[in-house]
């Protein structure tokens, strides 16, 4: 849980990276493929079958085809204050979030509010917007470039074939113009291939940011084995001391409760006092993380429980509880798969 709490983690930054970032990582490693051996192999094989007919010809049309390649390359590594951008998208995408995840709330603040909420993020977009005209200016000239150099590249071939036949008679036209025209296709394929290539400085800032989350340790691992049954239910907090590691204030400073097995215990406090961080601590969202705390069940350290039995041993309701796009049962069965009627009524009521 404590991989949410720094604002480069939100929701909606996340739900960003599932749905661009992964999309732009797996054009670079299908389609980018496939077209690089497409425009490449167009060129090698038009090239080729030229030598065959013109090899004087073709040693011209080898020399002069990397020009070919460079509006294609020039646009797909073209990367415009890609860091600011970045960053600018990630504001925007985590106050987008918290705006739908918090709608009633939002719209309680008054209209003069709400406005100043779709200003700032409408600000927030100004530097995307910017960098994207700018990309798309210089993305226009690669294009044109890409588009023209096809052209060009026929027009300097005929031109080599011209003086070519001219300064040998006994060369014959037919195979000029057949290594011509072979040329031209493969050009014009090739071209066309790396015009439509995705980003690749876009592919890699999106393998980065996927990355960065996949390899990104987690200091509780959910999958932790150890004690698995909880007897009693006796809750012990002694000594806690605990701060989000985001902030750098204390919620929790020598915090010590003791809750027995079977009893009602109301923790009362103002917002930010720590009332939801002892239910974290108990479910280890989160663990104490200094001056030797500890939280103990039935007179055992929690980290010393399987992640998984524990919290499948404890219901927490959450102060403003989402409930899924589906049935109050099939709520229920998320939390416990195996659940019959007779228990999932007897927990409804």
């Amino acid at each position: 849980m404590g991989w949410f709490d720094s604002k480069d983690r939100a929701p909606g930054v996340l739900t960003n990276l599932l749905i661009e970032d992964i999309a732009a990582v797996n054009g670079l490693t299908t389609e980018s493929i496939g077209i690089i051996c497409e425009a490449v192999l167009g060129l090698i094989a038009s090239c080729a079958i030229c030598f065959v007919f013109s090899w004087q010809l073709a040693i011209v049309v080898t020399l002069i085809s990397p020009f070919m390649v460079l509006g294609g390359l020039g646009m797909t590594k073209l990367s415009i204050n890609a860091d600011a951008v970045e960053s600018a998208y990630k504001e925007a995408n985590a106050l987008l979030s918290d705006l739908v995840m918090n709608y009633r709330t939002v719209m309680t603040l008054g209209d003069k509010n709400v406005e100043l909420i779709l200003w700032r993020y409408q600000e927030l977009l100004v530097i995307p917007h910017q960098s994207g005209v700018k990309r798309a200016h210089i993305q226009g000239l690669f294009f044109a470039y890409s588009q023209c150099i096809r052209f060009i590249f026929i027009a300097f071939c005929f031109y080599v074939a011209a003086l070519l036949l001219e300064a040998n008679p006994k060369l014959s036209s037919d195979d000029l113009y057949t290594g011509c025209y072979v040329v031209f296709v493969g050009a014009i394929g090739s071209g066309v291939s790396m015009s439509q290539m995705p980003s690749i400085s876009k592919a890699k800032k999106s393998a980065k940011n996927v990355f960065s989350v996949i390899e990104d340790p987690s200091e509780i691992d959910p999958h932790q084995k150890g004690h698995n049954l909880i007897t009693h239910g006796r809750i012990q907090f002694r000594d806690i001391y605990f701060r989000y590691p985001s902030r750098r204030r204390f919620v929790l400073r020598k915090f010590n409760l003791t809750i027995e097995p079977n009893t009602s215990v109301a923790i009362v406090g103002h917002s930010g006092s720590g009332k939801s961080t002892v239910a974290g601590l108990l479910l280890r969202f989160y663990d104490c993380n200094m001056r030797g705390g500890r939280v103990a069940i039935d007179g055992r350290d929690i980290r010393d429980y399987s992640v998984s039995h524990l919290r499948k041993q404890i219901a927490i309701v959450q102060q403003e509880p989402l409930l899924f796009n589906e049935s109050i049962k099939q709520n229920l069965l998320f939390g416990e798969p195996a659940a019959n009627d007779t228990s999932i009524r007897s927990v409804a009521q």
